[in-house]
């Protein structure tokens, strides 16, 4: 099992070839204090102060937690106050498992290079200032780098521009809002777009749909 937590750069590969079946859990750390209280230390190693682990399972949980992760999907396709309670269940088998396993094997914890840090800290300043102005000449400037040298550090750890990861973080902003009610006005406004059509066009280059689509379409998920 991999944990990385919040803004790290990581990348997989297969190596091998070798066919295999992956399951990702997004954990949303602010999103565990609104529910549990900001004390809560449940999940602690899913916050960005922590390094990313790699945990080796037993059979036996892999089997466990499998089933847990199966049937969750199997069984739940809208929210419920069923499915909450199977969530937090599996978040609960997984929890005690990765504890488990980084108190058997600290050295599971995996140190970062010096580069790979400072894309960390760059990725953690975009995403708490999608909605100011950001362009490459002011974030090198923040991070007080050459912005030919700070453009091929960001996609040799991403393989992708600084701009480009910027407009992916601002649609999944732009799809949060949306689904949470602001109407396509008030997203682009926020988002600083100049003007409505600019960021029709620019969303639905990104999504395949127009923002008024998915906000129609989310909104009634949520009612």
């Amino acid at each position: 099992m991999i944990i990385i937590p919040p803004h790290y750069v990581h990348q997989l590969f297969n190596r091998k070839l070798t066919v295999y079946e992956r399951y990702i859990i997004t954990i949303n750390s602010n999103w565990l204090h609104t529910v549990l209280g900001a004390d809560s230390e449940f999940m602690y190693y899913a916050s960005s102060a922590n390094l990313p682990a790699i945990v080796q399972l037993s059979v036996s949980d892999v089997s466990i937690l499998r089933e847990q992760m199966d049937h969750y999907l199997q069984t739940h396709s809208t929210p419920s106050l069923f499915a909450y309670a199977d969530f937090f269940s599996l978040l609960g088998t997984l929890d005690s498992q990765i504890i488990h396993g980084l108190r058997k094997n600290p050295a599971g914890k995996r140190s970062i290079s010096q580069s790979q840090k400072n894309v960390n800290e760059i990725i953690s300043f975009i995403n708490r200032h999608l909605t100011e102005p950001l362009t490459l000449d002011l974030i090198a400037a923040e991070f007080h780098l050459n912005k030919d040298y700070l453009g091929r550090l960001f996609k040799e750890h991403t393989h992708a521009t600084i701009g480009h990861y910027i407009c992916i973080q601002r649609v999944n902003l732009a799809q949060s809002m949306l689904a949470e009610g602001q109407t396509v006005t008030q997203v682009q406004e926020r988002l600083g777009f100049s003007s409505y059509a600019y960021f029709f066009k620019f969303f639905k280059k990104m999504t395949g749909i127009s923002p008024s689509h998915y906000r129609k379409t989310n909104m009634k998920l949520i009612e």
